[in-house]
This record gives structure tokens, C-alpha cells and sequence, in this order.
């Protein structure tokens, strides 16, 4: 962990001293907690899914549908498109 230095008003130091005695916990604990409250609302981490969350969607009708395995393995490293 950083040592970081950073003034803040002596009114608002005593609120967070005041809070941590009621909560039995250390002011700087509480500060460490309410910078990293900010930092995820300004900094929102990306949800994580997985693709099984996508819902389907038609694409239409199949073109031309495969009649073997090597067929599709052509059409898909063949194509010149």
C-alpha cells in the first residue's frame, strides 16, 4: 500500500474520526473505504457476463446449409471475402 498525503478540511477529518469511533474501526479505514466508493462511480468496472446472457436473435434464413463437416471447414477457411 501508498502512503499518500492529502489535506482535507480539519471539520471533515473529524466527522470520519467521529464516524470511526462509532463504528469501532479506524479513521483511516473509513477514508481508504470512501475513496474506492468514488472511484467505482467514476471509474464503473465492466459487469461481467457470460455469453450464455445474450439472448437469441433471428438472423433470417439459412443461404445454403452445410452438407458436411469438411464442407464447413472450407467455407470458413477458404473464403476470400
Amino acid at each position: 500500500m501508498n502512503k499518500v498525503k492529502v489535506e482535507i478540511p480539519q471539520s471533515l477529518y473529524r466527522e470520519f474520526v467521529d464516524l470511526a469511533k462509532r463504528m469501532n474501526r479506524d479513521a483511516d479505514d473509513l477514508i481508504r473505504m470512501a475513496l474506492e466508493q468514488y472511484r467505482q462511480q467514476l471509474i464503473p468496472r465492466r459487469s461481467e457476463h457470460s455469453v450464455k446472457d445474450i439472448q437469441p436473435m433471428s438472423l433470417g434464413t439459412t443461404l445454403k446449409p452445410w452438407t458436411s463437416r469438411a464442407e464447413l471447414l472450407e467455407d470458413f477457411f477458404d473464403r476470400q471475402d
